[in-house]
């Protein structure tokens, strides 16, 4: 399982932020609409290659067993990503 951000090259600040759920209705704030629940799981990460994508291999953290689903985001630059879930079977 792969995770893919894309975004300009050298973009930084980037984060993948791993919730517990997703909050409904989302949560405004001013880089966009923000979908998790807490507690998170903020993972800093090095700036957008110069292909302007960057793809991270088995982001699967331990979790109790299967099916269950990942919410994740994604903040690069000033910009949230939408909502992402990844099931896990």
């Amino acid at each position: 399982m792969a995770v893919k951000l894309v975004g300009p090259p050298e973009s930084t600040p980037v984060g993948l932020f791993i919730g517990s759920g997703v909050q409904d209705p989302p949560l405004p704030t001013q880089w966009g609409f923000f979908h998790l629940q807490f507690p998170l799981v903020v993972v800093p990460l090095p700036p957008i290659p110069g292909i302007g994508v960057m793809v991270l291999e088995e982001m699967v953290p331990m979790s109790p067993p299967a099916p269950y689903d990942i919410p994740l985001q994604a903040l690069i630059q000033d910009k949230l990503s939408n909502l992402c879930q990844i099931e896990v079977e």
